[in-house]
């Protein structure tokens, strides 16, 4: 289903996008309520009438302050949160890119929220402890559930030129904003971000890249450079120093968290070396688009930037 991504030169979030937030299905009047609610506060700091500390708790006091409401069926417990968490997936992707850091900020808010989640009802399984607002709970599962698809797997679903670009930009829009979380430290790390640069920089292109498939399989391993380059860049910018930093430890990472086409280096340097010449080459590339291959320029730049300011860090350090 298409996003409804407002103009990026829109400064004030119209009326229409909170009122459709609101108008959606609900198990009960308690879900329903809570959720006009944290829309309403949602609208209030959006308007510059909150700060983000008020809005947090305005946000989260809904939820805070109603228990578990029992409707039998299996996610009752997350119910409520999951539908907080749509709504601002729903921000983070719709809203102009200029609104992003204050929505990050707002959730960074969230998250030192003190106050226990459903009166305390809501249990960690492991400990039978009240689960945090800190820990964002249910937040990656309603992200991953809309964005669980390769850019190959997307792509095959985009029928005509304005389906293209649509999901072109709500893609490299999800990417940024998934770079933007794990560098405010809420929710996954630097290994999402190691990851994600692997599979792009480190995987050989073929023809089969620009194959039409058939089915998901044959895509989901496709590299689709003008959706992953902007998202490398986006990764680099918010949280290469850390990936830099993070390099060494790829070596203790299981098997199973490498991706397939993972290649092997003698020193971690030398994998950011083999990112920042893949970069360069694909700015070179005169086959590519000129958009493609100036983000390319600029994250290789970003790159290098990073490694002078790392590796003078250290020397001082061992000084």
């Amino acid at each position: 289903m298409p996003w409804n991504l407002i103009s990026e030169d829109t400064a004030t979030i119209p009326n229409a996008w909170f009122q459709a937030q609101s108008n959606r299905k609900y198990r009960s009047i308690v879900h329903e309520a809570c959720h006009k609610k944290e829309t309403k506060a949602l609208q209030s700091f959006a308007n510059g009438a909150t700060t983000v500390d008020e809005a947090a708790y305005a946000i989260t006091q809904p939820i805070s302050t109603t228990s578990i409401q029992n409707t039998n069926e299996y996610s009752d417990d997350c119910y409520a949160l999951c539908h907080l968490w749509e709504l601002f997936k729903s921000a983070l992707i719709e809203w102009p890119s200029t609104r992003t850091a204050e929505l990050v900020a707002l959730l960074t808010a969230i998250s030192k929220i003190e106050d226990p989640i459903h009166l305390g009802e809501f249990l960690d399984e492991d400990d039978n402890k009240a689960v945090p607002w800190a820990k964002l709970p249910y937040f990656t599962l309603v992200w991953g559930n809309a964005f669980w698809m390769t850019p190959g797997q997307i792509m095959r679903r985009a029928t005509d030129a304005a389906a293209v670009r649509h999901v072109l930009q709500v893609y490299v829009k999800q990417q940024d904003t998934e770079s933007r979380l794990v560098a405010a430290g809420l929710v996954w790390d630097e290994r999402r971000a190691i990851s994600y640069l692997i599979r792009t920089l480190e995987r050989i292109p073929t023809a089969e890249d620009e194959r039409i498939t058939t089915g998901d399989g044959d895509a989901e391993d496709q590299l689709k450079l003008d959706m992953q380059i902007p998202a490398v860049r986006g990764w680099i910018l918010h949280n290469g120093a850390q990936i830099y930093r993070s390099l060494p430890g790829i070596r203790d990472w299981p098997r199973r968290d490498l991706p397939t086409v993972t290649l092997r280096f003698d020193q971690p340097t030398d994998r950011w070396t083999f990112w920042q010449r893949r970069l360069f080459e694909i700015a070179g590339d005169n086959s590519l688009q000129d958009g493609i291959r100036e983000t390319a320029q600029d994250a290789a730049e970003h790159m290098r930037t990073i490694q002078v300011i790392e590796s003078n860090t250290l020397k001082n350090v061992s000084l």
